[in-house]
């Protein structure tokens, strides 16, 4: 599958815990390791298949959707992104309503799915 054959409609996130592997001061390089952030991700084996399981949206990606994504972002550049956001209490005010929906309905999936697994 090609990047621009992917539906980007829905989008999610990845946390990582950086390893610095190793620096090259001569052409200004880092090769570092990133490994999910334990803090919100676990490893599940769910009807015999490994999924990498985020505690925080109640989403579980499979194994093989996980090392593909590595496949992709290997030898890529990491680019700095500054801050969008620059008043955090505004903006979580204005994300409320949304976030408040997410919890709701990701509470009910949860229940549906401890009924299924």
């Amino acid at each position: 599958m090609k990047p621009e054959d992917v539906d980007r409609s829905e989008s999610f996130r990845l946390d990582f815990v950086q390893t610095v592997l190793k620096v090259d001061e001569a052409s200004h390089t880092v090769v570092v390791k990133l490994e999910p952030d334990p803090k919100r991700y676990e490893w599940r084996e769910i009807r015999d298949r490994r999924y990498l399981y985020d505690r925080f949206d109640n989403i579980a990606i499979s194994e093989e959707a996980y090392h593909d994504l590595a496949k992709q972002v290997t030898g890529k550049p990491i680019y700095y992104q500054p801050n969008k956001i620059d008043n955090i209490e505004q903006y979580v005010k204005s994300r409320s309503p949304i976030i408040n929906r997410m919890i709701y309905f990701n509470h009910l999936l949860l229940r549906i799915s401890r009924k299924n697994f």
